[in-house]
């Protein structure tokens, strides 16, 4: 069996909040928390693939089974965000960020991370380099992030199923004394590269430096910085999920079946 599911929805807020207060409050925005936008829901992962194989042999005593399952996907969507609200309507930090074209649409300027000096053309040269490996924000030069634009890597998973079944015959009834051994996510059992689920390092990778200062209809034009990750400059969108995700299992089930 192989199945696959291609899926959209958009909304305009996207249940990011148990509360009427954080629901607004975290909704990612262009224009504002009060002027909500049509974009994509974090719920939905545009493609997935599923596909199941098993092989049966019957012998007088026994039966052997293998079944194989795979999946594959995005794990889910992200959105890019300042670090702090660049319209300061009074919500949170979930105003999208601006893809420039170029570093003449962009100002960096110095800052100090743990006593080391970044100057603004090492974090605008850091900046760019960081857009050139991202594929969604290289896809956005001159526009605006999307809220959830961003997707997850492809992740391909397998599980392998071994069964075996002896047969007991009591009172001339056949009843089955079965073993099974499950591995969940083998791919990751055979190659430490295969099956690993990632997560994005970092999505609010800019920070203004003057904020108070940028106020509607004034002149100030916003100056940026880099937002540090563990005191360095982000490099690499996404890294290995260190979690039981990434892991291989195994689990064993013994059952006396009675027909």
């Amino acid at each position: 069996m192989v199945a696959y599911t291609h899926s959209v929805a958009k909304n305009l807020v996207d249940g990011s909040g148990d509360q009427a207060a954080s629901a607004w409050n975290g909704n990612a925005n262009v224009n504002g928390a009060n002027n909500a936008e049509l974009s994509y829901a974090s719920y939905v992962v545009p493609d997935k693939v599923i596909g199941a194989a098993s092989y049966r042999l019957e012998e007088k005593k026994m039966a052997w089974t293998v079944s194989l399952f795979y999946e594959g996907g995005s794990a889910g969507r992200f959105s890019y965000v300042y670090n702090a609200n660049i319209l300061r309507d009074g919500a949170g930090s979930n105003n999208l960020i601006y893809v420039p074209k170029d570093p003449t649409e962009i100002t960096f300027v110095n800052q100090t991370v743990n006593s080391v000096v970044w100057t603004a053309q090492q974090q605008s040269d850091a900046f760019f380099a960081y857009i050139d490996q991202d594929k969604y924000l290289s896809s956005r030069r001159g526009k605006y992030a999307e809220r959830n634009g961003a997707l997850y890597p492809w992740t391909n998973k397998f599980d392998l199923k071994l069964q075996q079944d002896f047969y007991v015959y009591v009172a001339g009834k056949k009843n089955t004394l079965q073993f099974t051994l499950d591995i969940l996510n083998f791919g990751n059992l055979l190659n430490k590269r295969w099956g690993n689920v990632w997560s994005y390092n970092q999505n609010n990778i800019l920070k203004i430096s003057n904020i108070n200062s940028v106020v509607a209809g004034g002149t100030v034009v916003p100056n940026f910085q880099l937002n540090p990750y563990n005191n360095a400059m982000l490099a690499q969108t996404f890294s290995k999920s260190l979690s039981y995700g990434s892991t291989y299992s195994m689990q064993f089930g013994i059952r006396y079946i009675f027909n």
